[in-house]
């Protein structure tokens, strides 16, 4: 079966997603499959170290559960520019432990860019940005977060940029 909504994207349980917007109320097949614009898929992780591929996470968007220890999620080494992570956290409570991305290449795959650092307690020290130095830092450390959405985007197959915002009452860290 298949919905679709004047002028609007529409969606289905069918494998093509129909389109009305021409001005005469006609629908356009476009025969688009398996389209996830409307369930964006999603991978769950591991509460242990996890090593990401990128058949399995790559355009994805990765949960990071609740953990019972300090786990490392680390990136695969970018084939090409373009590729996307997004790695959230699907908790329930502010972690008492760290999450680690890393590159884990020995500082010939790096990490450009930062994240926005929100204090979850102090009312005077607000928050701050958290940058890379731009030429070997490959971990990047949440500590103890109790929320985030870090993106890593690669340029090329020796650098990742990456952006995002942590919530924690610590000062996440970048380094080698």
């Amino acid at each position: 079966m298949i919905s679709a909504i004047t002028n609007e994207i529409a969606y289905g349980t069918d494998s093509n997603i129909i389109v009305a917007d021409d001005v005469r109320g006609k629908y356009l097949n476009l025969g688009i499959t398996q389209c996830n614009i409307f369930n964006p898929m999603i991978t769950i992780l591991n509460d242990a170290n996890q090593s990401l591929a990128h058949a399995t996470h790559q355009g994805k968007t990765s949960v990071v559960p609740a953990i019972t220890g300090n786990r490392t999620y680390t990136l695969p080494t970018p084939i090409r520019g373009g590729q996307h992570y997004k790695l959230v956290y699907g908790g329930a409570a502010v972690e008492a432990q760290n999450v680690l991305i890393s590159t884990g290449a020995g500082n010939s795959v790096f990490m450009k860019g930062g994240v926005a650092w929100m204090n979850s307690t102090d009312t005077v020290d607000n928050g701050e940005a958290v940058l890379s130095d731009g030429n070997s830092n490959e971990l990047l450390t949440l500590v103890t977060p109790g929320a985030f959405e870090i993106n890593l985007v690669s340029y090329s197959t020796t650098e990742w940029y990456v952006y995002g915002w942590v919530v924690s009452d610590s000062t996440p860290t970048m380094g080698d």
